[in-house]
């Protein structure tokens, strides 16, 4: 049965990077060490709907970006592919990519990234032309000054680590994020 509720939908969301933190992080003595996360991962992606794959996708991007070599960021990466991306809003699609193209840049393992630039694919399949055509008559205007707009201009300059956290973003906040990646 998949999740409808929205609230349902919420806690299983909520339990899914937790879950599988311990399961990657447990102690070679640990029972959990027998689960494979990639499993877990999908079933719990498998309760939930298009919605809560796009927001996932985002924090699993984050998450990643903090630990990028580490057996549970190799694990979202694996889980990352899983989530139902044909759904997604223009915005997120976009957003998501930037985040993945970032996480590519720090990964070393050549199995990750060979799955990340898969994945990357299926993303840049999503946008759509008539977007970037309506994008490209939109940036040709100067874009409006807002307070996010400015501080994500003065994290650029802040190094690697301030760009990385000015791109955190939730998918509430895409769209003003995606002016300044592009």
């Amino acid at each position: 049965a998949v999740v409808s509720t929205q609230s349902t939908g919420e806690v299983v969301e909520q339990a899914f990077f937790p879950t599988l933190e311990t399961i990657c992080d447990a102690p070679h003595t640990s029972p959990l060490q027998e689960i494979n996360p990639a499993n877990v991962a999908e079933l719990m992606l498998s309760l939930l709907r298009g919605f809560h794959h796009e927001q996932i996708a985002i924090k699993m991007c984050n998450e990643i970006l903090i630990r990028p070599s580490s057996s549970y960021g190799r694990c979202l990466v694996k889980a990352l592919q899983q989530c139902n991306v044909v759904t997604w809003q223009q915005s997120n699609v976009k957003l998501v990519l930037s985040l993945t193209q970032q996480i590519l840049e720090e990964v070393e393992l050549a199995s990750t990234k060979k799955s990340l630039n898969s994945f990357i694919v299926k993303l840049n399949s999503l946008i759509t032309k008539p977007l970037e055509d309506k994008e490209d008559k939109e940036n040709s205007s100067p874009p409006p000054q807002n307070s996010q707009t400015s501080s994500v201009k003065s994290t650029e300059s802040a190094g690697k680590t301030a760009k990385r956290k000015a791109l955190f973003a939730t998918p509430s906040q895409p769209l003003d994020l995606l002016d300044n990646i592009t």
